[in-house]
């Protein structure tokens, strides 16, 4: 597994994924022509904030897509590189998240890849049916600032046109309001740039992006393609 670690921190691949043994598996034979659910994530606290995100987020994506054919594939992903600036830093703590994560019965993808559009890229090798990415409500603003995408001549536009390729969708579920602001204040985020309604939890739908991002975002929004997924504690 050291091994296979070294090979993402030196470039040499850009995604690993583990079964449930721990053990690496060809990505073709698991994603192969499935409908395929992806949480992104650090892992450290193994519990969910919602017991039945997995299963809200399923239906949810059922509402939208067509998923009976085969078997939807659900995985974890851990990134060397995610966009929250919050990896695990060692390999040794991160081989401690992939023993957990597998011994509940969960199948791990390790990548290096930062933006959301590189797994979709990565994804699309494999299956052409419907992707939903399971995330919270606190990363929809970083996913919409134009800056982060200053190496792409389209800015927020192409990378958005990357991302949500045909049957590919953003299950967002609820963040409290002041875990909204501490995710937000972690990354050095400019909060004057996003404006959540009063509500007790902040949700796709009640976001605000301030510019001409949130004309973007509030179409992805009504056409569908950003979905709230209803969860309860």
């Amino acid at each position: 597994r050291l091994a296979n670690i070294a090979l993402l921190r030196n470039g040499l691949t850009h995604a690993i994924l583990f079964n449930t043994e721990e053990s690496p598996i060809p990505p073709t034979e698991f994603f192969h022509k499935r409908p395929i659910l992806l949480e992104r994530g650090t892992f450290r606290a193994l519990h969910q904030v919602f017991p039945g995100l997995r299963t809200a987020s399923q239906k949810t994506l059922m509402t939208v897509e067509e998923t009976a054919a085969k078997p939807i594939a659900h995985v974890l992903e851990i990134s060397l590189n995610n966009i929250l600036k919050t990896q695990l830093s060692t390999d040794e703590e991160l081989l401690e998240v992939l023993t957990q994560l597998c011994k509940y019965h969960n199948n791990v993808l390790i990548s290096s890849y930062s933006e959301f559009f590189h797994l979709t890229q990565y994804l699309r090798r494999y299956s052409q049916a419907a992707i939903g990415f399971i995330v919270s409500a606190a990363l929809l603003p970083l996913l919409f600032e134009d800056n982060r995408y200053s190496l792409l001549n389209g800015g927020v536009l192409e990378a958005s046109a990357r991302l949500f390729q045909q049957k590919v969708h953003l299950l967002v579920y609820p963040v409290e309001h002041q875990l909204f602001n501490f995710y937000l204040d972690l990354v050095h985020f400019d909060t004057s740039k996003v404006k959540a309604a009063d509500e007790s939890h902040v949700m796709a739908r009640n976001i605000t992006l301030t510019g001409v991002t949130n004309h973007l975002f509030r179409y992805l929004i009504e056409s569908g393609i950003i979905l709230d997924v209803p969860v309860s504690d």
